[in-house]
């Protein structure tokens, strides 16, 4: 598999081919759908295992599988696709049915915080699948993540561990673990990322910055509110570029394409710069929409970078610094960071994961790497931080 680096995310030919699966509309170029039928045709029964570990890995089995039944009707005598849709069914019909649990417990999660009287922000997943997409079940999700005042942020955690949910640790956020095994973590959110503190300003308010959910066809979830959509895409945006550098889904740069998709016509770029300057997230725009136009050919995130500043651009010919650089420092400071926060119990897991690996996982933390140049990397790095450490303490 090669890459295409010259972006700071990089992307296989897999998930490129994903991406264009992805953007598939009913309405699409003629010329652009054949393009898709055609790569799709030729995938061999290798190609075919190996394109479904790539989607199963970035959790979009009940995407694809929409999409590709969609191409198959333009080419009902392809057997190729229908046999390539058929491994793909039993996915979709799993997303579905667990679907059904998680929003009903978020139904349960907005009633008890409307009965309190506490405004809560649905972020990510949960917010994402019941506006974003056609069918909630199409946008996975591992937990789920809400935005509540820090004044209320003691409130919140009381009244989850009397509904039986377990507090596993607190930074920014809270992780509540939930009573039942079908159910989802609940990350309870008192500011949008770690390390950047929400300024005190009248004018960054969440209530300002968020709307209700109007189009709600549940009474159960109209009291949902939203971040306006400028907002969403600086936070999805600064989520993956501060949070998640050296670990990222396909699935989460397809949550801005759609976000751009579906505001593309009232988006204000001017309030987004505006909003990211303010709140010191500016460095995320450049490489988030450079992604994007990439990976599925958008058209907004294009108009996006346009409306850039000039003090945002890369003083290299791409953009980016070099992306090598910044994986290897990313990853080897979440190794170092994870090692020193973990319980001996946890660091065995870990080492034991390492000279194991699933390689769906591995991959997603080490990219192409090897086991030996991961550990070659992680070791030089730690020593590196001893020895500047070392001529500290001798005042060097």
């Amino acid at each position: 598999m090669t890459t295409d680096t010259q972006y700071e995310f990089t992307f296989g030919n897999e998930q490129c081919l994903l991406g264009k699966i992805l953007s598939y509309t009913d309405d699409m170029n003629p010329s652009m759908q054949q393009e898709m039928l055609v790569l799709l045709t030729a995938l061999t029964e290798e190609d075919q295992r190996n394109l479904i570990n790539t989607i199963r890995h970035n959790r979009i089995e009940a995407l694809i599988y929409f999409k590709v039944n969609k191409l198959s009707v333009l080419s009902p005598s392809n057997e190729n696709l229908a046999d390539f849709a058929a491994k793909l069914r039993k996915y979709y019909f799993y997303h579905l049915a667990n679907d059904t649990q998680i929003q009903n417990q978020w139904k349960n999660i907005l009633a008890t915080l409307n009965k309190n009287n506490i405004p809560v922000i649905a972020l990510k997943g949960i917010g994402l699948s019941n506006y974003l997409y056609p069918k909630s079940f199409f946008r996975t999700m591992s937990d789920i993540d809400i935005l509540i005042p820090p004044d209320k942020f003691e409130q919140v955690l009381t009244l989850f561990q009397s509904s039986g949910y377990l507090i596993s640790k607190i930074t920014y956020h809270a992780v509540l673990n939930p009573p039942l095994k079908f159910q989802l973590p609940i990350e309870v959110h008192w500011k949008l990322l770690e390390n950047r503190e929400m300024p005190n300003s009248s004018d960054l308010d969440m209530i300002q910055f968020s709307q209700p959910w109007i189009s709600a066809k549940s009474d159960d979830i109209k009291t949902m509110r939203l971040l306006i959509p400028e907002m969403e895409f600086l936070h999805l945006s600064s989520h993956i570029y501060f949070q998640h550098r050296s670990s990222y889904d396909l699935l989460w740069f397809y949550d801005i394409f759609l976000l751009l998709e579906k505001y593309k016509e009232t988006f204000d770029w001017e309030k987004a710069i505006y909003l990211a300057f303010k709140l010191g997230w500016q460095e995320s725009l450049r490489p988030i929409l450079l992604t994007v136009s990439y990976i599925f050919g958008s058209v907004p995130s294009q108009q996006g970078l346009q409306t850039l500043p000039a003090s945002l651009a890369r003083s290299n010919q791409n953009g980016f610094e070099n992306t090598e650089t910044n994986r290897n420092r990313d990853l080897s400071n979440w190794m170092i960071h994870s090692w020193i926060s973990l319980k001996w119990s946890e660091r065995f897991m870990m080492i034991r994961y390492f000279l194991a690996p699933n390689p769906i996982y591995f991959n997603k933390y080490f990219g192409s790497k090897s086991r030996i140049e991961v550990m070659q990397q992680f070791f030089k790095r730690s020593l590196s931080i001893i020895k500047k450490s070392f001529n500290w303490f001798l005042g060097k």
